[in-house]
Formats: structure tokens, C-alpha cells, sequence
């Protein structure tokens, strides 16, 4: 679907896959800090909530490893990764990795393309700040200000 939009059964694996998503989200607990974060984004630069996702996910793991540390294991084997003799640390570094991969395949930037200035990075770290999907699992001010330097 990425490679071909005319591909009507690649779209609908990625339509099914979108499905998936939409359910390991609600459920999994692994999805606070990120959309915390790409509704301020989206919401103050129209970025598409999925491509913020997708750019979001790996930074956040970077500068918010302790929230996935209990998923560790998991992120290992979705990603098919041996993660024996690792910490958890290690892990949640690897599987960052395996995002940025894909977001290469997937023709995903690291980074936003967009600039902003100090004003729209503040209203920004407000937005991030008081999204409700962050009132179950708030990011620190530290967190928010680093992830939206790496983001832009």
C-alpha cells in the first residue's frame, strides 16, 4: 500500500492492520505518550495524526525508555529480536531501531520537515501537556520539551 495506492489488496491488508491497531491501542497501555504528543502536533501544524504517530513512536522510546520497559519482551518478539542476556533497556533500544527501519521502508522522515518557532514549540508543549489521553499517564516537562526538540 505504501509502495503502491492502486494495490487494492495491499490497501485492504493495511485497512485490516489499521483495525488491529486501532484495538492493541485501546488495550495495550503502550500508547499514552505518543498521542499525547501527535494531537499537538496535528492539532497545531495539521500534521496526520498517523504520520506523527510514525514519527513520534521511536523518539519516545528514546526519551521515554521507562514507560516500555514492562513491554520489553513483547516489543522483542514483535519485532523478532533475541532479547536474551538483554536489559530492558537494551531492548527498548533495539526495537526504536526497528521502528527507524521501517520508517525508512515506509518512506517515514526521523523528523517533522515542518520549523517552528518558539511560540508554536510552547503552545505545542501546552497542548502535549494537557491532552487528555496524557490525564492516565502524563509525561514530565523534561520529556515533553526533549521529545519536541527531537521531533523538530
Amino acid at each position: 500500500a505504501v509502495n503502491d495506492g492502486k494495490n487494492l489488496e495491499a490497501r485492504t491488508k493495511m485497512l485490516v492492520a489499521s483495525n488491529m491497531a486501532i484495538m492493541a491501542f485501546s488495550m495495550s497501555g503502550l500508547f499514552y505518550p505518543v498521542h499525547n504528543v501527535a494531537h499537538a502536533v496535528g492539532g497545531q501544524l495539521r500534521i496526520a495524526h498517523g504520520e506523527a504517530n510514525a514519527v513520534l513512536i521511536p523518539i519516545l522510546m528514546d526519551k521515554f525508555p521507562k514507560h516500555y520497559l514492562n513491554s520489553a519482551e513483547v516489543l522483542a518478539d514483535a519485532f523478532g529480536f533475541h532479547s536474551q542476556g538483554k536489559t530492558a533497556e537494551e531492548i527498548v533500544s533495539t526495537a526504536a531501531e526497528r521502528v527507524r527501519d521501517l520508517q525508512k521502508k515506509c518512506g517515514v522522515n526521523e523528523k517533522f520537515n515542518q520549523p517552528i518557532d518558539d511560540t508554536t514549540r510552547e503552545l505545542m508543549y501546552w497542548a502535549v501537556k494537557f491532552d487528555p489521553s496524557g490525564l492516565f499517564y502524563p509525561l514530565t516537562d523534561v520529556v515533553i520539551r526533549e521529545t519536541l526538540a527531537a521531533a523538530f
